[in-house]
């Protein structure tokens, strides 16, 4: 990367090369920054801030997606959804029942008096 030092925006061979001297040197920026030429150490530093940040945001997201399962509906929800979806099979018409399947009409059906029961 011999060129002048730039502002603004990395680009991606930019990016990508700072990536593998990071795994390479570390936060040793003085050495970083003799292997991209178009930056500064500071412009570095800068960058390598942002990108640490970016890269625990990440991690909290997925750590609390984790985390946090989606709670499963209770008796009366699964019931509400299988009656919402009974009433939308019994209102579409004859031909997309039978796309739907009869079968699939029948069991829920079954599994409604089922749990009502």
């Amino acid at each position: 990367m011999d060129e002048e030092r730039t502002s603004g925006r990395w680009s991606r061979a930019e990016h990508e090369e700072f990536l593998k001297c990071l795994a390479i040197y570390g936060r040793e920026w003085k050495k970083v920054s003799q292997r991209i030429t178009s930056r500064t150490a500071a412009q570095i530093r800068s960058h390598a801030q942002k990108y640490f940040k970016k890269v625990q945001s990440v991690e909290d997201h997925v750590h609390r997606t984790i985390a946090r399962p989606k709670p499963r509906p209770t008796t009366d929800e699964a019931l509400a959804i299988i009656d919402d979806t009974l009433s939308q099979l019994r209102s579409t018409k004859r031909r997309k029942r039978r796309e739907l399947g009869d079968n699939e009409l029948i069991a829920l059906e079954m599994l409604s008096k089922r749990v009502k029961c």
